[in-house]
């Protein structure tokens, strides 16, 4: 994927760096980040997961990854997949972020920034979000980036602890020139 630099109202996006991995760690290895997220997701997240991460990134083409960055210091991953096939032109939008800079639309605007860039640099039609139901700050964000709830999935996610959820699917459609 080409270099990506975005500057939002609240923080920067950037391309990730081998030199992120401490920085990685010392936001992902936190139980309140790691409570809502894929259980694929490691937790604790160790120094090895972050380089393997980082490591990782050039193999995989159709994915945009970027870090958040609040005034020089990482906070946060924001992920497009672009996925292929059957759902060609569509992508999901994943995005974690420090439990210590919540609540101040970072997120929101992270996540608004990487689902405009898709939409204006890939054959996107649509991009969706999937959120596990108990995670309301997850679903507040996407609506702040412009996104609209479209169903419930019931009882069809597992979280980390093994409790059963709804996921809550959420999407944004590229907007259409006049």
């Amino acid at each position: 994927m080409p270099d990506v630099r975005i500057e939002t109202a609240t923080c920067v996006l950037r391309s990730p760096r081998s030199d992120d991995a401490d920085g990685l760690v010392s936001i992902a290895n936190d139980a309140a980040v790691a409570r809502y997220v894929s259980p694929r997701f490691p937790y604790p997240y160790t120094r090895e997961n972050a380089v393997e991460w980082l490591a990782s990134l050039p193999s995989r083409p159709r994915t945009v990854s970027v870090v958040i960055e609040l005034e020089g210091a990482l906070c946060g991953v924001v992920t497009l997949e672009l996925l292929a096939e059957e759902r060609a032109g569509v992508a999901e939008l994943h995005c974690w972020l420090s439990s210590r800079v919540w609540g101040r639309g970072i997120a929101a605007d992270a996540s608004r920034a990487l689902t405009e860039y898709g939409f204006s640099h890939f054959d996107l039609r649509r991009v969706q979000a999937h959120v596990i139901a108990p995670n309301v700050n997850a679903m507040r964000v996407l609506e702040k980036a412009g996104f609209r709830r479209e169903a419930v999935l019931a009882q069809s996610l597992v979280a980390r602890d093994g409790s059963v959820h709804d996921d809550v699917l959420y999407f944004r459609l590229k907007p259409q020139a006049d």
